[in-house]
């Protein structure tokens, strides 16, 4: 429940704020996905997606949804796709950083 709470609140509020490389509904779908777990249309989004690694105007990558959400199979189709985990965020943090501060060891071994 804490998860989904945490998912609308970042859908509600902090998605809309994005103004990205990508286009904002390419990016808001990939960001969807992240959330509702949809990993299929997450991976058609990769697919036909120009830059994987492309971020907010604020410096977010959709990326990071997977580790508020914990979702280990989004975080794998990322890396597989090639995410550049090594990205610095706005607050100084790379990617995979972020992941290694996690609690949940899956999303931990894809980096190890």
């Amino acid at each position: 429940m804490r998860k989904i709470l945490i998912g609308l609140c970042l859908l509600l509020f902090v998605s809309p704020l994005f103004s990205q490389d990508l286009s904002g509904l390419v990016y808001d779908k990939m960001y969807n996905c992240v959330l509702s777990n949809d990993l299929n249309e997450l991976e058609k989004l990769l697919d036909d997606c120009e830059n994987i690694n492309a971020v907010s105007k604020d410096g977010h990558h959709v990326f990071e949804a997977v580790f508020i959400m914990e979702n280990c199979e989004a975080a794998e189709l990322f890396i597989s796709k090639g995410v550049d985990i090594e990205y610095i965020n706005e607050n100084g943090s790379s990617l995979k950083e972020l992941m290694l501060e996690t609690s949940n060891r899956k999303l931990i071994s894809f980096i190890e």
